[in-house]
């Protein structure tokens, strides 16, 4: 059966590139259930997140070919231009969690503008963002 769409957050991303990670056995064995999703995104903001931290955690060469990697998979960046970046301001200025960062609030909010239904990340605020914004958060 396949599902509809799914969007790619850094946690994932991370924990599937780093072997050593704490979720990495978690991020393979979900590997083949979310190849059965028919349409993968990702954001520019989370490939920026993404980018920093595999760089920041195995170094510059080794982050760019597996960044490459993950870009030539089938997944779509998807764009935060301007005026979607100023309305993810405002709606993150009223949000009460400290945990959730800029880049989840956009990611959650690109969902729902979107229309994707699911975000696959190992972060937990993203059961809260997913009731406010209307997808299944899958990794938790």
């Amino acid at each position: 059966m396949e599902n509809e769409s799914l969007l790619f957050d850094t946690s994932y991303i991370v924990s599937f590139c780093i072997v050593n990670d704490t979720n990495h056995v978690k991020a393979k064995e979900l590997a083949e259930y979310l190849q059965t999703f028919s349409r993968k995104y990702t954001s520019n903001m989370v490939y920026a997140e993404t980018a920093t931290v595999l760089s920041q955690r195995l170094g510059k060469k080794e982050a760019n070919i597996l960044l490459d990697i993950f870009c030539q998979s089938g997944v779509v960046e998807l764009f935060v231009d301007q005026p979607f970046h100023e309305m993810c301001k405002v709606e993150y200025s009223t949000w009460k969690n400290k945990n959730v960062s800029f880049i989840d609030m956009t990611s959650a909010i690109l969902s729902r503008q979107e229309k994707i239904a699911s975000i696959v990340s190992f972060d937990r605020h993203f059961i809260e963002l997913g009731k406010k914004y209307g997808f299944k958060v899958i990794g938790i």
